[in-house]
């Protein structure tokens, strides 16, 4: 309501006008920044520490510890973390597990001791099994400390999984400061700034125990069947990056056996995908690679490390990580479920209601 203008400004957003919850209008509990409620807000901007978000009244707040990949216009679900009316800030969670308390999520957010990070890079290598605990949380990645080696390592949340969507959501709301990663693998190094870019996605985990990684663009040959991640995505295809910093371009025609009239419709950033080396052109600064991700091409059991019951299996076993409790109940027990989403490599499926 806009008193000196004499106006008052609607919406129609489905999910403002269907929603019960408590609503805030300011920045003082009589106007419902209450500590730990849970309320309805709309993004209005992503910033470094994380993202701007808009309530009633004007009042505006920043969401700290993102789990979810914020755009502007999105309407959110968020919990009040803490309020200050003087001046006029508001910080918020989009962690609306009523599971976790107001006090464990102060606790999860509240930023860490300063931490001597060392920069002696040589203590890792690409393909490297490592172990740490995060010291810090951001909206698109968490930094951690290495055990032993004390370096700085940053873990992307795309990382977290091999697979996207919800259950990535559910497993990054639950990654706090201390959190432990016990299995890593050494993915980049930036011998500028010493540190190191780890991931715990569990195919290439799995790949790099195998002895399965790349670490160079002058290992990879034709016929190899190799485990990356989506790099970036292009009109004319996918950029797939690999351990080591290799990096491969699938062309829209390899990405799959059905017709596709964009890469988006098939993939996202940060996929893990099994891509099978169609060509490589040696150069002088460094070999030019072209890979496949046609099922008709990519045979899983070639990577020697992982099977196509790893994926399903893994989703589940995460699924239940996040939740707490067994999905499915005993495996070999049979029930119905509902197909969610069709993947290169399977479906998706959810229990029936």
């Amino acid at each position: 309501v806009l008193h000196e203008q004499r106006s008052i400004l609607l919406t129609t957003r489905k999910s403002l006008v269907q929603s019960k919850l408590p609503i805030v209008t300011g920045y003082t509990e009589a106007e419902g920044a209450v500590p730990g409620a849970i309320t309805q807000a709309v993004v209005d901007r992503v910033v470094d520490n994380g993202a701007i978000v808009n309530f009633y009244q004007g009042a505006h707040g920043l969401v700290v510890g993102g789990s979810k990949r914020l755009e502007p216009g999105k309407s959110i679900k968020c919990r009040i973390l803490t309020c200050d009316s003087e001046r006029r800030r508001i910080r918020v969670t989009d962690n609306v597990d009523e599971g976790v308390s107001l006090d464990e999520l102060l606790a999860k957010l509240a930023p860490a001791k300063p931490t001597e990070f060392s920069t002696d890079i040589s203590q890792v290598a690409p393909g490297q099994i490592v172990s740490g605990a995060v010291v810090r949380i951001r909206s698109e990645s968490a930094m951690l400390t290495l055990d032993g080696s004390k370096l700085c390592a940053v873990l992307p949340t795309g990382h977290y999984s091999d697979h996207r969507g919800a259950i990535a959501d559910k497993i990054a709301a639950r990654v706090g400061v201390n959190t432990r990663f016990e299995e890593l693998v050494v993915v980049s190094i930036n011998a500028e700034r010493g540190r190191v870019m780890v991931s715990a996605k569990p195919a290439l985990v799995k790949a790099a125990k195998a002895g399965r990684i790349v670490t160079s663009s002058r290992e990879v040959t034709t016929g190899m069947t190799l485990i990356g991640w989506v790099k970036k995505l292009a009109t004319f295809g996918a950029f797939i990056s690999f351990p080591g910093s290799v990096s491969a371009l699938a062309p829209l025609e390899l990405l799959s056996d059905r017709y596709v009239s964009a890469p988006e419709d098939l993939l996202q950033p940060d996929q893990t995908v099994i891509a099978y080396v169609s060509s490589v052109e040696e150069s002088a600064d460094g070999n030019k690679i072209r890979v496949s991700l046609k099922r008709s091409a990519v045979d899983i059991s070639a990577t020697q490390c992982i099977d196509p019951a790893d994926f399903l299996l893994g989703y589940f076993g995460e699924l239940e990580g996040a939740a707490g409790e067994p999905v499915l109940g005993e495996i070999g027990r049979q029930t119905t479920v509902k197909v969610k989403q069709k993947l290169p490599y399977g479906v998706v499926v959810t229990p029936a209601d």
